[in-house]
């Protein structure tokens, strides 16, 4: 609940902003056919207003951010999942990543995923 205030905040001073610099408020668009918003512009524009915000006041920033995203046709009947559903995660602060992998060669000995 208090993310959905942030943001709600956040949108209202984003939009005043930019029109007073006579500025396009950014918009999420589709991609191609689908009727979902994949090119979320404004949403980005959106949470990094709030990090600027947040500099400028001298408050602590966020290490990271966290989205969820439902999207795509119900894989069934009154679903709770969706065919594209995903999280996507930004790591603000690179000093939180502590490692990572590197993704392996395709084993011929076993069907591809």
């Amino acid at each position: 609940m208090l993310l959905y205030i942030w943001v709600i905040v956040w949108i209202d001073i984003l939009s005043t902003t930019l029109s007073s610099q006579n500025q396009p408020i950014p918009q999420n668009k589709p991609i191609g056919d689908l009727r979902e918003l994949m090119l979320r512009e404004l949403d980005c524009a959106v949470i990094e207003t709030l990090h600027k915000a947040r500099r400028d006041e001298s408050l602590t920033a966020f290490d990271s951010v966290r989205g969820v995203f439902w999207e795509g046709k119900e894989l069934y009947p009154n679903a709770g999942f969706r065919e594209k559903d995903h999280i996507q995660i930004c790591v603000r602060n690179p000093n939180c990543i502590k490692g990572f992998f590197l993704a392996r060669d395709i084993d011929p000995k076993f069907t591809e995923v």
